[in-house]
């Protein structure tokens, strides 16, 4: 009988090290190493393909292009995102630090070879993106040249990852520790309400008293029904505060404290003009609320790039100025 000869079964092909001749082996491919960070950062896929301006599919490939000449699993999909692996974690801090130390090379660069250059997309609140950011744009342009701004205003907390921004502006208390952040000033707030909410419902003289009043709320703030106030000693508590009326938007809560609708705790920049005018008067001077602080946040896990760093020093310089002044006390 003849006998079959048997086959070997042929071997995996061997991933190529590092340090092959030739190449970089699985580091040839920066652009895959930058689609595998920015898949760990985002936990996604779609949300990484949007920020690098690419396709699921092709953001997909060459991360599993990345595991075959690695030779290893970099990400594993969970039931509702994607996780790295043992290996996938250890082998994205490392490519931080090589990213990191490019990107300093590139702000070397681009120092020299004059300044912040792209498109930074920034995000900030309407009504002060309105007022304070936007007259700012033609300043921030001329001073850089190569720059580039898409500015978005909305008054929720945008998520910068998933959405693709550069840098946003924020008022109020940071909360995500995922994000870096610089204090840029502070944004002096105010309560007030209007002459013919007072004289109906008589001027609280003490934090105590807002229990009794129609109280608006910032719906966006998730402060329920307590109002942070800071008395003379320097020391700050929570009031209990009345009020039938939430609000999303700091401009429409103005209007309805404006008609007589009840107190607001406002940034003074959103009332300055009414309470010159007296259509609003301030109350509760003694107790004013914490002063909003203002931030410039983007990104963490890296240093900023140059346009993001060059407008944080432009608008840590322009914005302070612009905020604050008197407010008209109701006694």
């Amino acid at each position: 009988m003849r006998q079959r000869s048997r086959r070997t079964p042929a071997a995996p092909p061997r991933p190529r090290p590092a340090s092959a001749p030739g190449g970089l082996g699985a580091l040839d491919d920066l652009g895959a190493i930058v689609a595998f960070v920015r898949v760990v950062d985002a936990r996604s896929y779609s949300a990484a393909a949007r920020l690098v301006g690419a396709t699921t599919s092709a953001l997909s490939k060459r991360v599993a292009r990345l595991e075959g000449a690695l030779g290893v699993r970099l990400l594993e999909r969970t039931t509702r995102r994607l996780a790295p692996t043992e290996a996938g974690s250890a082998f994205y801090e490392r490519c931080l630090r090589v990213l990191d130390a490019l990107g300093e090379a590139e702000r070397a660069a681009t120092q020299l070879g004059g300044g912040a250059r792209g498109t930074l997309r920034l995000s900030a609140p309407v009504i002060f993106g309105e007022l304070h950011v936007a007259p700012l744009v033609p300043p921030l342009l001329e001073r850089h040249p190569g720059l580039g701004v898409e500015l978005s205003l909305s008054d929720r907390y945008v998520d910068l990852v998933d959405e693709g921004f550069d840098l946003a502006l924020r008022i109020g208390r940071l909360a995500d520790s995922s994000l870096a952040a610089r204090r840029l000033g502070r944004v002096p707030a105010v309560v007030c309400a209007s002459p013919a909410y007072l004289e109906r419902r008589g001027v609280p003289r003490a934090p105590d008293e807002l229990a009794g009043h129609e109280c608006l709320r910032y719906s966006l703030a998730g402060a329920g029904r307590e109002w942070r106030l800071r008395g003379p000693d320097g020391k700050e508590r929570a009031y209990a505060a009345g009020g039938r009326c939430s609000l999303n938007h700091g401009g429409a809560m103005r209007e309805v404290a404006i008609a007589g609708g009840g107190l607001a705790h406002l940034p003074l920049f959103l009332v300055a003009d009414a309470l010159a005018s007296g259509r609003l008067c301030a109350v509760l001077d003694a107790y004013r609320g914490p002063d909003f602080g203002l931030y410039a946040v983007y990104p963490a896990g890296r240093a900023p790039t140059p346009k993001v760093r060059a407008a944080v020093e432009f608008f840590a310089e322009a914005l302070p100025p612009r905020l604050g002044g008197p407010a008209r006390v109701s006694r």
